[in-house]
């Protein structure tokens, strides 16, 4: 993982540990969260688009697995929290109980089909928060600093899930009569440039602080 040898720099200063971990979960949810927001609300136009009408009974279970994705890709993280303070033993030991209930679940949640499992893998994801919790008590972040890490990729996919859905009600008609790929293209403009807009609005120094991270990135590369 990229973040395991920064977090083991820091494994014993726990206030940097504290402030990098949640900068690294601000900065992953500035990214998945309006993906996976926009992918939600999108869904029917993105299959309808790209796999064609006769797939579209698969938008619900793909809209549930975006809200799995979206909390997965900040849990991510938890396995290098406790590998950094040592505690790797804790995530073996979750794994040992999630396995056996991974499975018992999804069996019984095939009995609804697609829509059954995407539901079950979506809870299961849900628990991953408790792993999460103990890692972040080995720091001594409260649950509270993990929200306001959230907080602006909530704000931002939440605004844009409105505006986007708002936009599908009032012209739905005016969008039906659009090529798939067109209409599907101007929701997701739209969405991009009003998530970009709350986001800066509403939380400028993190919206600052990760494209300060993003030139980096790119300068980083480019050598």
């Amino acid at each position: 993982e990229i973040v395991f040898p920064v977090y083991c720099k820091v494994q014993d200063d726990l206030a940097r540990f504290r402030r990098g971990y949640a900068k690294t979960v601000t900065f992953i949810s500035l990214v998945t969260f309006p993906l996976m927001a926009g992918l939600m609300v999108v869904a029917p136009e993105f299959i309808r688009a790209v796999y064609g009408a006769k797939w579209l009974p698969a938008a619900w279970p793909l809209r549930i697995l975006c809200l799995s994705a979206a909390v997965m890709s900040v849990m991510y993280l938890t396995p290098a929290v406790l590998e950094a303070k040592g505690r790797p033993d804790i995530g073996f030991k979750w794994h040992l109980v999630l396995l056996p209930t991974t499975v018992i679940s999804l069996l019984f949640g095939a009995r609804w089909g697609l829509t059954g499992i995407a539901v079950t893998m979506t809870v299961l994801a849900g628990l991953s928060i408790v792993p999460m919790v103990i890692a972040t008590s080995l720091i001594g972040l409260p649950q509270a600093a993990v929200v306001r890490a959230l907080a602006p990729a909530l704000t931002g996919a939440i605004a844009m899930t409105a505006l986007v859905g708002g936009a599908k009600a009032a012209f739905a008609s005016r969008l039906a009569a659009l090529p798939g790929v067109a209409g599907l293209a101007l929701l997701v403009g739209l969405g991009v440039a009003g998530y970009v807009i709350v986001v800066k609005m509403w939380w400028p120094e993190a919206a600052g602080e990760f494209q300060g991270f993003m030139r980096r990135m790119v300068a980083r590369e480019g050598r």
